[in-house]
This record gives structure tokens, sequence and C-alpha cells, in this order.
């Protein structure tokens, strides 16, 4: 398992969250996550073999009482000066309160530390709000993948886009 030294604590007025590593502990979690939150998401299996180098696994975990739970997550691949941003999830019940926004901050700093220069990432062309994120970030399209995501019936487009950080 790779190790990680950017753990960030976050207060909010409605709480505590946490973005911290990924575990094989929690990818049950994370599993349960990805099928509620995606059509035709990873597979248990997918996020097991993401738990090594050069991969990084990020969970955001919001305190309840006396405990963590897991509401989000993202998945990097880091290369020497390219990162693909591989999957970036929200829980279903708490997608539009802003955490995909401080995922997806956490994704780019960590990036930029690394000394990373651009990150892509392949979207679906129906999923708008993800694509407003990333466009929100200075993400750009800069081109698309015929018939890369399953879909209901066939398959289904997806826009890449890439992030120029320094």
């Amino acid at each position: 398992m790779a190790t990680h030294s950017r753990n960030v604590v976050i207060r909010l007025t409605d709480g505590v969250m946490r973005i911290t590593p990924i575990s094989a502990e929690d990818l049950s979690v994370i599993y349960e996550i990805e099928s509620r939150s995606m059509p035709f998401g990873w597979s248990s299996h997918i996020f097991k073999s993401c738990l090594v180098e050069p991969y990084e696994c990020w969970k955001m975990e919001k305190q309840r009482r006396t405990k963590w739970d897991v509401i989000g997550y993202y998945v990097l691949y880091l290369l020497k000066s390219h990162a693909e941003l591989c999957n970036l999830c929200v829980d279903v019940d708490e997608q539009q309160s802003g955490y995909g926004t401080q995922l997806l901050t956490h994704a780019i700093e960590r990036c930029s530390e690394k000394g990373i220069e651009t990150i892509a990432l392949d979207v679906r062309q129906s999923n708008s709000i993800a694509q407003k994120l990333y466009t929100s970030f200075g993400f750009e399209k800069v081109g698309i993948r015929k018939s890369y995501y399953a879909a209901a019936i066939g398959r289904e487009d997806a826009e890449i886009m890439e992030l120029r950080i320094s």
C-alpha cells in the first residue's frame, strides 16, 4: 500500500470532514457508494487493484456523533508529469452539497505537490453536473472517446477533459 502524508481535516458549519487515504478495510463501503451512485460503476476488484502505486486513493469522511462515515472518494493514476483522475464519486445522498468540489480541490493539490503538470479525466457526455464542476476548475474538453461507457442501451461517449496545473 502506498503511503501518503496529505490528510486534511475540514471544519464546516454542519460538522467536520476529513480526507484520508483509502485502505483495504474501506473497500466494501467504497464499493457500496459506487454501486448506489454510478450506473455501471467499478467492481470491487478494480478498487482493490488501485491501492498500490502509481495510484492514490482518497476518501472523504463526515463525522456523525462518534463515528466517521465515508461519503465520497477519488482515485488518481500518477505518472511523472501527468495524472489521470480515474474516479471521483460522492454518495448519492450527499451530492450537490459541495463535497465533490472539496475532493477535486484535494486531488489537484496532491498533483501540484507532486509536480504534476496536467490532469486528464473522462466524463460521460450525459453527466452535465460533473462537466460543470470540472469546467469550473478550468478543465477543458480536448476530445471524445467513442462508446467508452456502458449505458442502459448500448454505449455512451466520454468527453476527455484536461487541466494544466503549471
